[in-house]
């Protein structure tokens, strides 16, 4: 089965927001909106970047560790953009690929969602680990 495939049985958009946007902001938006990846956007809607739920946890939670300081924290946190904490390498793929071999892919990264790009990294849609597994389970039940 293709991606797009996949995308068209189970669509799922993905979270995004805009490089430019606040730390804070995207971190609200993160946690409110039940995804656990978020993904930044450049001027044009490419998504350039990745913001994982663990990323976001460990920076909210930072002051609870003893070698980062509240005021540490607060820094990382407030100030800065989406630009400024996200990561730049992430795992995704595009409409053609196999879901297989990009379900590998998502297990060697720090994400639970992959998200699909076009040719110009344009969100097509996203695959969510969770359906995945769900679609797997019912898959063996029928068997």
């Amino acid at each position: 089965m293709r991606t797009a495939d996949w995308l068209r049985d189970h669509p799922r958009d993905p979270l995004l927001v805009p490089h430019g946007s606040p730390t804070e902001e995207a971190a609200a938006r993160l946690l409110e909106d039940g995804h656990r990846d978020l993904f930044v956007t450049d001027d044009k809607g490419a998504v350039c970047g990745h913001i994982g739920h663990l990323r976001i946890a460990r920076l909210l939670l930072a002051e609870r560790r003893p070698r980062l300081s509240r005021r540490h924290l607060l820094e990382r946190v407030a100030g800065g953009t989406a630009a400024d904490l996200m990561e730049r390498h992430f795992a995704h793929a595009g409409p053609e690929e196999e879901l297989h071999d990009v379900l590998h892919r998502l297990l060697d990264h720090d994400q639970d969602e992959l998200p699909i790009l076009d040719e110009e990294h344009r969100p097509l849609g996203v695959i969510d680990l969770t359906a995945v597994l769900r679609a797997r389970l019912t898959e063996d039940g029928e068997g």
